[in-house]
């Protein structure tokens, strides 16, 4: 099934410009970068974007740090994009990231 996601190029990503290794890597592995803005967005943005994680201990820590700088924010389109896009960015600790993922490598 063809599906689309959001994938987003966090601001310590952004200010190491490694935004276009991180879009060849998503083409590499047959994801379509079907458009891709840089923005700065504002910590109520990022509060209303993770509002899921509100009553998490790191929502704050997360919001804070998603307004801190720009991001780049992708739309990706490909078969199973949205697992796939999981299994290319790893575990959300890069520590418990597997090699290979992008949050192992960046």
């Amino acid at each position: 099934v063809i599906e689309q996601t959001l994938s987003i190029v966090k601001p310590d990503a952004v200010e190491r410009n490694l935004e276009n290794r991180i879009k060849s890597f998503f083409k590499e592995k047959n994801l379509k970068v079907l458009k891709s803005k840089k923005v700065h967005i504002t910590k109520e943005e990022a509060e209303e974007f993770y509002k899921v994680h509100q009553t998490k201990s790191f929502y704050q820590n997360l919001c804070n740090y998603l307004s801190s700088g720009p991001i780049v924010v992708m739309i990706l389109e490909g078969e199973e994009a949205v697992s796939k896009n999981r299994q290319i960015m790893g575990a959300t600790d890069p520590l418990k990231a597997e090699e290979g993922t992008l949050r192992k490598m960046y």
